[in-house]
Formats: structure tokens, sequence, C-alpha cells
């Protein structure tokens, strides 16, 4: 009897590793068709005569919807049919605003069967958090031997990705942030006159019961009323007691710095940024700050060594937006769509390539230099409309330009031609 469940068992087995077998089989075949079949898609062939595809993908600083025809891929497509007569673009953006690299690769099958890319651009990761907080494992098993190297693994990650986005789309939240409240205290509770500033300002009604989660939302929404009317003492009032709830948010300190800074009023830069350090030393923006500061003051040894530990925490801090990086090259390789992954404007290229071995072919986009020079010759805010990056911010129509052109020349010397 046991003998027969075991061969039973064993025939079963057998049959499923060779089903699994045949299926690989089937699609390398079908790779290796659709590869051939598909030979216009050579991004080094001269007499292309097609459009060419591009799917572009990021967050706020790429969104439509943040900038409209003023976005850099707005702008890219429009610079490249407009200087270019023998090759027609079309750009798909998929920015999204507030997505995480996560967001991003659960959708890349759905955004590849729906636009049938040859160029896929990444520009992303600003907003993944550090590893304190949980990555996802699906993510992790993403970059395995098997997703290298196994097209039937692929094959069903694409198919279920695909029954993901069906089941998400619907949804108004797809990405949402839970409210959390850290070390708050009774007096906090009680203490909150502020609470009726906020009332009066929002129009909304005083609720039965002052909640940690409302007193969060008052003091969020004073400090960015206070800081976008640049009134920087009151707007310090509420920065601090919003990072009481979130002692591992400077994200106000940063705006706040930069409401001193602007509004030319005297205060110690290295003083608040060292605090600020203190406060929170994973905070990779900070260290950017800071460097900045050692370089408008010629401090060049201090300004290399805080933009280095920048880098290094967003490399080893936010190992999610390395293995995303690696689960777009393989996906996208898989398909024979070529892979160009940018960084953002003033930051260095080698944390992306850090990403990557010298044998993977990606494309890599640098907006260091570019953004380097213009700032020379350009106030900052011709260039971004804020600081919310640190050293950088969202782009205004020059500033995406900037990064448009930059990606035009990247692709039209993929093709050898001249615009």
């Amino acid at each position: 009897m046991l003998k027969k469940r075991i061969k039973k068992f064993l025939l079963l087995f057998s049959t499923i590793i060779l089903l699994v077998l045949l299926l690989e089989l089937v699609l390398r075949i079908e790779s290796i068709i659709l590869k051939q079949t598909r030979d216009n898609n050579n991004l080094l062939l001269e007499n292309f005569n097609e459009t060419i595809r591009i799917l572009t993908l990021g967050e706020s600083t790429t969104d439509y919807a943040f900038a409209n025809e003023d976005s850099w891929p707005s702008q890219l497509e429009n610079f490249l049919n407009k200087q270019n007569t023998t090759i027609n673009f079309k750009v798909f953006n998929e920015g999204m605003t507030v997505a995480t690299t996560d967001y991003i690769v659960n959708h890349i099958g759905s955004f590849v069967n729906k636009y049938q890319p040859n160029i896929v651009i990444s520009m992303m990761g600003i907003n993944d958090p550090n590893s304190q907080n949980l990555i996802p494992g699906e993510i992790i098993y993403r970059t395995s031997f098997l997703a290298k190297y196994s097209k039937t693994y692929n094959f069903f990650f694409m198919i279920i990705t695909n029954i993901k986005f069906q089941f998400e789309k619907n949804s108004s939240n797809l990405i949402s942030k839970e409210l959390s409240c850290y070390n708050l205290s009774s007096s906090q509770l009680t203490n909150n006159s502020f609470v009726f500033e906020y009332i009066n300002l929002t129009n909304k009604s005083l609720p039965s019961e002052i909640s940690c989660e409302f007193l969060e939302e008052a003091n969020d929404f004073l400090a960015r009323s206070y800081l976008l009317r640049n009134n920087c003492s009151k707007a310090n009032i509420f920065v601090e007691n919003y990072i009481s709830f979130h002692p591992n948010d400077n994200g106000l300190y940063k705006e706040l710095f930069y409401c001193y800074k602007d509004k030319n009023i005297f205060f110690n830069e290295e003083t608040f940024l060292k605090y600020q350090l203190s406060r929170n030393p994973m905070y990779d923006r900070l260290y950017d700050l800071l460097g900045k500061y050692y370089e408008e003051n010629n401090y060049s040894r201090k300004a290399q060594k805080m933009f280095d530990k920048a880098s290094e925490i967003r490399v080893n801090s936010r190992p999610s937006v390395k293995i995303a990086h690696e689960s777009l090259y393989y996906i996208l390789k898989d398909q024979n769509i070529a892979f160009i992954v940018m960084q953002y404007p003033t930051l260095p290229i080698e944390e992306m390539k850090s990403y990557f071995s010298e044998s993977d072919d990606v494309i890599f986009i640098s907006n260091e230099k570019n953004f380097e020079f213009a700032l020379q010759d350009h106030d900052y805010y011709d260039l971004f409309i804020d600081h919310f990056a640190g050293t950088w911010g969202h782009c205004t129509k020059n500033g995406n330009l900037l990064i448009a052109e930059n990606v035009a020349n990247k692709v039209v010397s993929l093709f050898n031609k001249e615009i």
C-alpha cells in the first residue's frame, strides 16, 4: 500500500517537473522567436522606421499630473519629435505622486502589456522608507536565482502582478501611509490651544475627543501653512510639535532650514543641521544639506565626507531601491526591452551604477553636472519649486527641460542619429 502511494507521488511529482520543464522550453523558444521578430527594437539599428515607444517610471518628479505639459516626459516627447524627422517617438508617462519602488515593480507587468515599450526609463527611489521599515518579501524573491534564469518564474510573476493590478486599480488609495503617534504625553493632549487655530483655518468641526491622530494632523497642517507664508518662527513651533509625533521624520526640519535661509535670517546652519542629525542620524538628505554648506564655505573634505555618507545611507538603509532596480532589469531583459536608469538632479550616478554588475546592459543617465552648471548661471528657483529633497526638489518647466534634453541626447545616441 505504501509503495503504491510512493509510486503515485513520484509519478505526480515527475509529471509536474516535466510540465514545468516543457513550459520553460516553450517560453525560451517563444523568447527567441520574439527577439527575431522584434529586430526593429534593436536600439543600434540605423534604419528604424517605426515609432519608438518610451515608458517613464517614477513619482511626483515624473508624474504628468504634478507638472502637466511641463513634466520632463512631456517635454522629452516634444523635444525628440520636433528635432527629429526620421523617427517618431511616443512617451508614455506612468509616474505617480508618492509612489514607492515597490508600487512601480508591482505594476511593471501591466505597464509593459499596455504600452509595449521599446525603452523604459526609471527615476525612482526618493519615496522609499529606510531599512527600519519592512521590505516586502515578494520583492526579494524577484531577485532570486529563479528570477534571473527562469522564464517560467517570470511568466507566472507577470500573471500575478497583472491580477494584483486589476484588483487594485479601482481603489482610490493605492498607496497609503499609516498615521502613527509617538511619545505623546498627557500635557500635549491638554495643552491644545493651537487646535482652535487649526479649526478656524480649515473650517472643520471640533471633534468630541481630541485624538492623537487629530493633533498630528493639526500640527502638520499649521507647520506647512506657516512655512508657505515664510513665517519661520511660527512654523518652528508646529514643526517641533509634529516631530514629537514622528521623531524619525526630519522632512519639515528641512523645509524650516530653507525658510530661514531663503529669508536671509541669521542662524548657524551647521549647528542646525548637526542637531537634526543627532535626532535622526540616518536621514540622508540632511547629510546632503550639510555637505552643501561645507562646499559653499570651501570645506571640500568635510563636504565630500557628508556626500559620501548620504550616498552610503541611500544604498545601505534603503535596500528596496537596489532590489527594485534589479527586479526591473531582469523583467525587462526577459522581454528584450532596453532599460535606462536615471539619477535625480544634483546626485551622483555612481550610486545607481553600484546596483548592477559591469556585464549588465543597463544604460545610465546622470543629472549631476548639467544641473551643477545650470545652477551657476540661474537662481535655484529657476530650476526647482521647492527643497523637498534637500539639495534639489520638484522641477520647474526649465528644470524639467534640462532633464528632457539630457534624456533626449542619450536616446538619440543609442540610434546613432544626430538631432
